[in-house]
This record gives structure tokens, sequence and C-alpha cells, in this order.
């Protein structure tokens, strides 16, 4: 599969910035259903982004359609920006003073509401992801998988 063209660190930073998530979610004092069932899906994107992005280096070039690479690798920076999005709601929270109680005000007033958005994208994510690879008949997780029995 050929990616010229495409820059695939979005796909690293993307998967790096879900585990950041996950981190800030496990730190939490608050333990949630809702932070739990945040943090399964932030870590199977995680594992997804970089399965796709290790099998996208070892595979060969098949003729695969600009469309479709320009695609993943806009689902990439598109969990890229909605995960920011999240993040940056959150940084106020362990501030100190007025901004450190005013944010946290805020996040308790939104919180479930933010879990539930942020778990959602990336569901929808994962399966843009899936379904992109899949409808471009690209042997990605086989030729990854081949590779490492073999080195």
């Amino acid at each position: 599969m050929s990616f010229s063209g495409v820059s695939f660190g979005d796909l690293v930073a993307a998967a790096g910035l879900a585990m950041k998530i996950v981190q800030v979610l496990y730190d939490s004092p608050r333990v949630l259903e809702d932070y739990q069932d945040a943090m399964t899906e932030l870590v199977s994107l995680h594992r997804e982004l970089v399965l796709i992005n290790d099998a996208i280096q070892l595979a060969t070039p098949s003729g695969t359609s600009d469309l479709i690479r320009q695609s993943v690798a806009g689902e990439a920076r598109g969990c890229l920006a909605e995960m920011q999005r999240f993040l940056d709601k959150t940084k106020g929270v362990a501030e100190t003073g007025m901004v450190g109680i005013f944010s946290r005000v805020l996040w308790a007033t939104s919180e479930k509401k933010e879990l539930r958005v942020l778990r959602e994208s990336v569901a929808r994510r994962r399966a843009s992801l899936n379904i992109l690879l899949s409808s471009s008949n690209l042997r990605v997780i086989p030729v990854f998988i081949e590779n490492r029995a073999n080195n």
C-alpha cells in the first residue's frame, strides 16, 4: 500500500494524544463509569492507529487511490483535533486559585457530556478508519502480521 505524499506523523501524534488523555482521566480523583468507557475507547484507538501506522510502513504499493490516502490522513487529523479540543477543556482543572476553582466548577457541570462526546467521536473515527481501510482492499493487518512473523 503506498501512502506517499501523506503525512502519517498524524497517526503517531493521534495515538500519543489518545494515551495522554487516558493518563489525564486515570489521574482524575473522580471515578466515573464514563471515564472508564472513554479510556477503553481511547486505548482501542491508540492500538489501531499504531497498527495501521506500522502496517502502512511495511506494506507494498498496491495502487491505493489518492482519495483513500487522503481520507485516512484526514481521519487521523480529525481524531487529533477532537482529542485536543477535549484535552484543552480539562487543562484549567489542575490550576490553583480562582482560575482553578472556576475551571473545576465549569468542568463538573459539563464532564459527562464532554466524555460522551469524546467517546462517540472516537468511536466514529475508529469506524471510519476501518471502513476506509477495508474498502481500499488493503491487506493492512495480514501484511503486518506476515512481516512480523518473518522478522
